[in-house]
């Protein structure tokens, strides 16, 4: 069994970046995929995706760490944590995936 959280996306969408997000968004924006798209894993034939869906309130948790390292450091977390304020869940949190390995045939 073997998983994965990491920032995401509600949903994939057409056009990004959403109009909230637009003076935030970024290169490695690119990198943020919904639960749904994480089932691809399924595609290889190797696991079967049990898990793909949402943190509860993880855009919460993204921002308490950005604010952490934002008093820390001074400023590393900071536009990122303007993002999330200015989201406010609606777009953003960690997609949550777990996956467990097929037996070979």
């Amino acid at each position: 069994m073997g998983g994965s959280a990491s920032p995401g996306l509600a949903e994939e969408y057409e056009t990004l970046p959403p109009p909230q997000l637009e003076p935030y968004w970024a290169w490695d924006a690119c990198a943020w995929h919904s639960p749904g798209w994480w089932r691809h894993w399924e595609k290889t034939g190797l696991v079967t995706v049990e898990v793909a869906d949402r943190l509860p309130d993880g855009w919460r948790d993204w921002l308490q760490w950005n604010e952490a390292c934002d008093l820390d450091s001074g400023t590393p977390g900071r536009e990122e944590a303007q993002m999330l304020h200015a989201d406010g869940g609606r777009t953003l949190g960690f997609s949550r995936v777990v996956a467990v390995r097929r037996m070979p045939r």
